[in-house]
């Protein structure tokens, strides 16, 4: 994964054209086993390094895709990071398997408030 700064930016990856690089996973096909929550990185943005991931918003997958969207758009080079957390509901994974120690569980895919975005939220 290639850690945010600008100075990295200037000088791996300025030259145009404007696009987005993703250091994150595909979706999964079932929305309804995982939630994904995802930050972007611009030039513009005044946090790099581990403070990005401290203090940028944490972006739900329809905010993220309208922003994705509007980058595109607007020419801007952007940068897409993403977690997946495991749903509590009608998933295959047995919390009480040792993998999932300690793993907080995103609600269920019915008890999501977040808008939906191709069934995902």
């Amino acid at each position: 994964m290639w850690m945010p700064s600008h100075a990295g930016f200037a000088r791996i990856f300025a030259a145009p054209p404007p696009q987005g690089h993703y250091f994150s996973q595909r979706l999964h096909p079932n929305p309804a086993f995982y939630k994904y929550t995802w930050r972007v990185w611009t030039p513009e943005c005044e946090w790099e390094g581990h403070a990005f991931f401290e203090c940028v918003p944490v972006l739900s997958t329809a905010r993220f895709m309208a922003m994705r969207d509007s980058l595109k758009a607007a020419g801007v080079h952007h940068f897409v990071y993403n977690t997946a957390r495991p749903r509590l509901g009608a998933t295959p994974f047995d919390r009480s398997h040792p993998r999932w120690a300690g793993v907080r569980f995103a609600p269920a895919l019915e008890d999501d408030m977040d808008p939906p975005w191709n069934g995902h939220r």
